[in-house]
């Protein structure tokens, strides 16, 4: 029922294997360090495109990676569910409730993983997935933008970074715009909400969103 596999390449494979055979859902606990370099996106937009639903939560730290947003937009376009916390406690692939693989952070030697077939533990995580996905918060941003265009700045892409922890400059720059302007945003979008913080703000307008989806 539990398979340890050694090496980057061994784990990369069996994680390539197990979106293969998936049929009906992927959930996923997405955290850095990625094995393969390619982050969140890795992966995901084919198996979307195969007709198999995602839902993801993803640690903060993992929205602070290179292109990280841009991915994000390319995966909710086709059809991806995400949600964000400030932590996770592992990073984890659950396939059809039938398969799991458990990825140990990755070392000098690659890293390592347990692959779960049917069993009281591949269970329990299944269950962990949904009370962290109840307490997580949606993740919408903006529409992705064609390669090389500068999008304006948009709310929900807005409420993604902040609800990612990153810098004003960082936000920036995931933005294309100057960083006063980013600035400017930031603080127009925490005054509508009466937010103190820009978490808070995020957090807020996150909320705001969901309930206006539910009660139109």
């Amino acid at each position: 029922m539990l398979e340890v596999v050694s090496g980057r390449e061994a784990v990369l494979e069996r994680l390539h294997r197990l979106r293969r055979t998936a049929e009906t859902e992927i959930l996923c606990l997405d955290k850095p360090p990625y094995l393969d370099g390619a982050g969140t996106t890795s992966g995901g937009v084919e198996l979307l495109r195969r007709g198999v639903r995602s839902r993801t939560i993803y640690e903060r730290s993992s929205l602070e990676q290179p292109g990280a947003l841009h991915g994000l937009e390319q995966l909710v376009a086709a059809g991806q569910q995400a949600r964000v916390l400030p932590t996770l406690p592992l990073k984890l692939y659950l396939a059809d409730g039938r398969y799991g693989l458990l990825i140990r952070r990755p070392d000098d030697e690659g890293g390592s993983a347990v692959l779960l077939r049917p069993c009281a533990l591949l269970d329990a995580l299944g269950h962990l997935f949904e009370g962290l996905w109840r307490s997580a918060l949606p993740l919408q941003p903006s529409p992705a933008a064609p390669p090389n265009h500068r999008p304006p700045v948009g709310h929900r892409r807005l409420i993604a970074l902040l609800l990612s922890g990153l810098t004003d400059e960082a936000i920036a720059r995931q933005l294309g715009v100057g960083y006063r302007t980013a600035q400017r945003h930031i603080a127009a979008l925490m005054a509508s909400l009466g937010a103190r913080t820009r978490f808070q703000a995020g957090v807020q307008a996150a909320r705001r969103e969901e309930r206006e989806e539910h009660d139109p």
